[in-house]
């Protein structure tokens, strides 16, 4: 049988109803012959309710610690669970997306070397390595080392398209190396 696959994403959720809209809709999209759905990352984002998943935070927050933008009082993970019941209960598959590779929200700066790449080619450098600031700290203090005690800093990233020192968004920067057992340049 071929399927038919329905991504129900949205660029923006201003009401932070995304999860309860899905669960309205799951008969309709049954009755529409929608076999799957593809759902956006359900762990928290770094603006909360309102974040559609891809400015992650926290792959281990699915809405239970008390970090960045907060949930709505009723529990999120409650709230998705129930929409992709909804789903299942119309006989429509529910395929979540993970994202590993994108952070947003770090808990602090770093200073560490860049060099910045051609926008069109990102392996075709075009600066000396310099210093930068870049938000690559994430302590995840709301969870307190609950489900994990790893932290990301600068050594988990390879890239960047933010320099805090000159607050402004500047062409892909790869972050530079600096050595084993070496921390950021301070």
């Amino acid at each position: 049988m071929n399927g038919t696959m329905l991504q129900f994403l949205l660029v923006s959720a201003p009401d932070g109803d995304h999860w309860n809209r899905l669960a309205a809709s799951a008969q309709r999209f049954s009755a529409e012959g929608i076999t799957s759905v593809w759902l956006p990352p359900a762990y928290k984002g770094q603006a909360g309710a309102n974040d559609v998943g891809y400015g992650v935070y926290d792959l281990y927050d699915l809405g239970e610690f008390d970090q960045k933008a907060p949930f709505p009082p009723i529990r999120h993970q409650d709230v998705r669970a129930a929409a992709v019941r909804a789903l299942r209960d119309a006989g429509v598959q529910a395929l979540g997306d993970i994202v590993l590779n994108h952070r947003m929200g770090a808990d602090g700066s770093e200073s560490v070397l860049a060099t910045e790449c051609d926008p069109a080619n990102r392996s075709e450098l075009v600066s000396e390595p310099h210093l930068i600031t870049a938000w690559t700290h994430f302590t995840f203090p709301g969870r307190r080392g609950r489900y994990s005690h790893f932290r990301w800093d600068w050594r988990r990233f390879h890239g960047t398209d933010w320099d805090e020192g000159e607050a402004l968004v500047r062409v892909p920067l790869r972050r530079q190396a600096l050595g084993r057992g070496r921390g950021p340049l301070r």
